[in-house]
Parts: C-alpha cells; sequence; structure tokens
C-alpha cells in the first residue's frame, strides 16, 4: 500500500488522531518545514458506501474551501 491508501485506511477505521507532513533537505536531513494536522472523525453511520450521501456536518464547500487554504498556504512557503 502506498502512503495514502494507508492513511484511508487508518482513518475511515479511526485509528489515527493526527498527521505530520515534514519537508525536509534530501541531503543533509534538516527539517524545512513541518505541518501537523489534527484528525477528528465525526460519529456517524460509516457502514454508507454511496459516495454521493452526506457524511459530514460541514458542506462539502466549506470542506473543499478548507482543504485548499491549507494547501495555499503550503505552496506559498516552499
Amino acid at each position: 500500500q502506498n502512503v495514502l491508501s494507508q492513511t484511508e485506511e487508518w482513518l475511515s477505521k479511526n485509528m489515527i488522531n493526527k498527521i505530520s507532513m515534514v519537508i525536509t533537505n534530501a541531503h543533509s536531513k534538516e527539517v524545512l518545514e513541518c505541518w501537523d494536522f489534527k484528525m477528528q472523525a465525526e460519529m456517524g453511520d460509516n457502514q454508507s458506501a454511496d459516495p454521493t450521501q452526506r457524511t459530514s456536518s460541514k458542506d462539502q464547500t466549506r470542506i473543499q474551501n478548507e482543504i485548499r487554504d491549507v494547501m495555499r498556504q503550503i505552496s506559498a512557503t516552499v
């Protein structure tokens, strides 16, 4: 499994509550940037396989905007 599919599996099983993304210098291993993302699962019916079914109290537009804002912040620092 790759990192993203493993992370997705752990998230779906509520096995993790924080993910850290670290950018290091490839040669010196010096940490250049580090971000911590806190994960909080919403309690609900995780049995639904329907991707169109709403699973969050936040609407999809708000979630996408929050993700976009984080990605912009990360892009601006590298």
